[in-house]
């Protein structure tokens, strides 16, 4: 079984963004799942928990100052090795690198951007 990623690109980082980043997650892995994620406002603001609980996933909070214990912090490092002194003029550049990156690791791979960004 190979390694799944699923990334967004957002304007903002809010609760708001949060919610619609569950959502979307939950319509490409289905049900019934539990998403360790860290401590970020975001992710533990209460209408981020209600949409979760909505949506039956269950959200696992990684203890604070525990970056070691987010698998996570290592595929982060690695793409941003991956788009350092890198220049980009369209998100669409970027999400055609962070696609690279992903898929020469060999991730079965989702990305969205086109919602999260308005005029």
């Amino acid at each position: 079984m190979g390694s799944e990623a699923f990334v967004t690109l957002s304007q903002k980082a809010n609760s708001e963004a949060t919610k619609v980043f569950l959502a979307d997650l939950a319509k490409w892995m289905g049900c019934g799942f539990r998403l360790v994620w860290d401590g970020n406002g975001n992710h533990i603001a209460k209408v981020v928990g209600k949409e979760a609980e909505k949506l039956g996933i269950e959200l696992v909070k990684i203890p604070p100052h525990q970056p070691q214990l987010n698998p996570v912090e290592e595929i982060w490092r690695q793409l941003n090795h991956h788009l350092a002194n890198r220049l980009f003029f369209t998100v669409e550049e970027v999400a055609q690198a962070v696609k690279e990156f992903f898929e020469e690791k060999g991730y079965k791979f989702n990305i969205s951007i086109a919602k999260y960004f308005t005029e």
